[in-house]
């Protein structure tokens, strides 16, 4: 169920015709270049500010914006890749095609991503867990064996969640069932896609389930694969 869609290329980042930063070997996939810049004033300001920068990958050029990502080695921004031509992206798809890699992130078991999987089979679609204001409900991006992602909307940059933090959730599936788990928050990303509105992403890693819960989540798993490996028959 791997893809190859990540590369490497040189990249840099304008402003202003100025050039911010150059990396000599970055991470990029379809949507993202990664670990563009470190946490600074400067840097956090733009992020929040839903500054735009220009964008040279290998010489193409296109749009970017950033993205704050907070993981267990600390607070980097990567940058959204926006295209403003049909060119550009047609040349960066092309790019992923002619050098791409499977995930550089080894992972014991895959990512099943929600797009695609339902009405299919059942899948859990919503998160509820604890914030300052009370119980949240997040939207399920994907899924697998040891945790999940999902995103909520914020209004602001929210500094109630960190890494490390363990949290008692409810996932909702497709068909209404509702499975109880501890969970630690292992990466948090933001997103502004609107003057004071953010999307806040969690990557979250399974502490503890009961086990007729946990054997019912490994049924979804395994309902998923197949439905997936059909489609690649």
């Amino acid at each position: 169920m791997n893809q190859a869609h990540y590369f490497v290329s040189a990249v840099e980042v304008i402003d202003n015709k100025k050039l911010l930063r150059m990396l000599p070997r970055a991470l990029v996939s379809r949507q993202n270049v990664y670990r563009v810049f470190e946490e600074s004033l400067e840097i956090r300001q733009a992020f929040l500010e839903r500054k735009t920068f220009t964008v040279s990958i290998d010489g193409n050029l296109m749009k970017g914006r950033l993205v704050r990502e907070a993981g267990s080695d600390g607070i980097h921004y990567n940058l959204r890749i926006l295209h403003t031509t049909a060119h550009s992206e047609s040349v960066h798809l092309s790019q992923i095609s002619k050098q791409g890699f499977e995930s550089p992130w080894k992972r014991e078991y895959p990512r099943l991503s929600i797009d695609g999987l339902q009405p299919k089979v059942e899948v859990p679609i919503e998160v509820i867990f604890p914030r300052i204001t009370g119980n949240t409900r997040g939207e399920v991006m994907n899924f697998s064996y040891h945790g999940l992602m999902f995103e909520i909307f914020c209004a602001s940059l929210s500094l109630s969640e960190f890494v490390d933090q363990k949290l008692r959730i409810q996932m909702v599936t497709s068909r209404g069932k509702m499975l109880e788990a501890q969970a630690k928050i292992i990466r948090i990303y933001d997103e502004v896609f609107a003057p004071g509105k953010l999307i806040r992403g969690f990557g979250l890693k399974f502490l503890q389930m009961r086990e007729e819960e946990r054997q019912y989540y490994n049924g979804l798993i395994l309902d998923a694969c197949r439905e997936l490996q059909k489609g690649q028959g």
